[in-house]
């Protein structure tokens, strides 16, 4: 619902004078973000599941000494990354880094 909302609201953008970035980069950000934060769920579907295109312990997050597999720092670092995007996409889509700038500098940021 989140890439939805900020891409109908990128396509309804009346500013023209913005640039790209400013225009489509929150939508990028926020669809990068929830595809970074779905690989996890995915790989425990695919785990529950009996491996189904891999083996189970390819796809375990543990490994027998109770450190991380590869797959488990991936999903691990996926899912940090993930989440930063979203939040910093969604932030960008609100304005929110240009009206703290605004109010700690006194400026008319608000309007960029």
């Amino acid at each position: 619902m989140v890439i939805a909302y900020v891409g109908r609201m990128a396509i309804e953008s009346k500013e023209f004078s913005h640039s790209w970035a400013s225009r489509w980069g929150p939508l990028v950000t926020v669809a990068l973000g929830c595809t970074l934060l779905l690989l996890d769920p995915i790989r425990h579907i695919l785990l529950d599941h009996g491996g189904v295109f891999f083996q189970e312990q390819d796809m375990a997050m543990y490994n027998m000494q109770g450190g991380l597999t590869p797959i488990g720092q991936l999903s691990q670092y996926a899912s940090i990354a993930g989440m930063s995007l979203l939040v910093a996409g969604v932030a960008w889509h609100m304005k929110i880094p240009q009206a703290m700038l605004g109010k700690c500098a006194g400026g008319d940021y608000e309007k960029m």
